[in-house]
C-alpha cells in the first residue's frame, strides 16, 4: 500500500515498521563491536537473558555463550562485517533475519583445531568466513534483542597470515584495533561519553 493512500492508523503502522528494522539493524551491527572488541556489556544488549545461541562451535544459553567468546578469541584479532540484512515479521513483536557476514581472523597457528603444516612454530594464520545468522528477534516492551541465533556458514578460506606491520607507514601507526576497554573506540570516540 502506498503510504500517502492509507489512513491515519495504518500509516502509524507503517512508520513503527520503519522504526523497528532500524532499530533491529542496530543490534545485530552493535553485536559486531561486541564480539570484536569483546565488550560482554554491549554483547549481552544484543540478546535476551534467556536467548539461545547456536554457533557450532558452542552451542547454549547466551549466559555460558558470554563467558566462551573472551576465551575463543584471546589471542586473536577479528573483524565481523554486517551485509545483506533480510527482516521479515511475524508479528508486531517477533521478527526473522537472515545476515549475510564476512567475518575475519587473524590468529596462532593452530588455533581452534585448525594447524597448517606449512607455517613455522609461534606463527599465524588468517581465517576468513563467509555466513549467514538466522535469528529470532522478539520485542519485549519497547526493546528488539535476539530471542535465537543459528550461525551458518557458507565458506571459508585458512591462509598463512600476511599482514606486515614492520614497514614505515604502519610503524607510524597511532591507533591499532585492541579489545575492551583499550581499544580506541573506548579510549577516543567514547571516553567520557558513557557506553554506546
Amino acid at each position: 500500500m502506498n503510504y500517502a493512500d492509507a489512513d491515519e492508523p495504518t500509516k502509524a503502522a507503517m512508520i513503527q515498521r520503519v522504526i523497528d528494522r532500524q532499530e533491529i539493524t542496530d543490534v545485530l551491527m552493535r553485536y559486531s563491536r561486541g564480539v570484536d572488541r569483546i565488550d560482554i556489556e554491549t554483547l549481552a544488549k544484543c540478546y535476551w537473558e534467556d536467548a539461545l545461541e547456536d554457533h557450532g562451535i558452542y552451542v547454549g544459553s547466551i549466559k555460558e555463550f558470554l563467558e566462551f567468546i573472551p576465551q575463543w578469541e584471546r589471542d586473536q584479532d577479528t573483524t565481523h562485517v554486517m551485509g545483506t540484512i533480510i527482516i521479515d515479521f511475524d508479528s508486531t513483536i517477533v521478527a526473522r533475519t537472515e545476515t549475510y557476514i564476512r567475518s575475519f581472523y587473524n590468529m596462532p597457528n593452530g588455533a581452534h583445531e585448525m594447524p597448517r603444516s606449512d607455517l613455522p612454530e609461534g606463527g599465524r594464520q588468517e581465517l576468513e568466513v563467509g555466513g549467514r545468522y538466522l535469528d529470532r528477534f522478539e520485542k519485549r516492551g519497547s526493546e528488539w534483542r535476539i530471542a535465537h541465533r543459528t550461525l551458518v556458514i557458507d565458506w571459508n578460506r585458512l591462509t598463512p597470515a600476511s599482514s606486515c606491520w614492520d614497514t614505515p607507514m604502519y610503524r607510524k601507526v597511532k591507533h591499532r584495533g585492541l579489545k575492551h576497554p583499550i581499544d580506541p573506540l573506548y579510549t577516543v570516540l567514547l571516553k567520557g561519553r558513557g557506553r554506546a
